[in-house]
């Protein structure tokens, strides 16, 4: 919403001052493109914390819950490879 703002009253102070309609035009798409990734390197930062809690739910549970279930990775990945053959083209 502050990104929306920020563009409408940068056309509002360019027209007041007598820019060009080109001008004007020009400094919104430059202005919207400057503010839209600065929002989106907003949401990432904001997001960051989030990331890495998945990221450490993962590494936990390959490391620590998936061994204990006494699967063979070797037999798994074998098994993957002999079904890998019947779709190949």
């Amino acid at each position: 919403m502050a990104e929306l703002l920020f563009v409408l009253v940068f056309a509002v102070v360019l027209i007041a001052t007598g820019a060009s309609l080109i001008g004007v035009v020009a400094a919104l798409v430059a202005g919207f493109i400057v503010m839209a990734l600065i929002g989106m390197l907003g949401i990432v930062v904001s997001l960051l914390p989030w990331l890495l809690a998945a990221w450490l739910v993962v590494w936990f549970y390959k490391n620590f819950i998936s061994d204990q279930r006494g699967g063979d990775k070797v037999e798994f990945i074998r098994a993957y490879q002999r079904r890998k053959r019947y779709y190949r083209r």
